[in-house]
């Protein structure tokens, strides 16, 4: 199942291979972050939310709940709306 692969001869603008090696470190020290840590023998580090982040936690739930409830309450009311329609077909 291979797929015939064409390779283009043309360059990329040099804004976007600028932005191709930021992603390309910054998936790279993503993956070896771990690695890199160990090697420097750093204390582990247990990192606590600020208040701030806390609250953001909570909002964001609590919007998630609400979108939620929302879409709960969009159903019912599609369901009743054919449930009425199916009524007034049936004689």
């Amino acid at each position: 199942m291979a797929k015939n692969v064409q390779y283009v001869e043309t360059e990329l603008p040099e804004s976007m291979m600028k932005a191709i090696r930021i992603i390309e470190r910054l998936l790279t020290q993503i993956d070896y972050h771990e690695q890199h840590v160990l090697y420097k023998n750093y204390p582990p580090v247990k990192l606590s939310k600020s208040a701030a982040e806390e609250e953001d936690d909570e909002e964001t739930k609590k919007k998630a709940m609400m979108m939620g409830r929302k879409k709960d309450e969009k159903k019912k009311e599609e369901e009743e709306k054919k449930e009425g329609e199916e009524e007034d077909k049936d004689p």
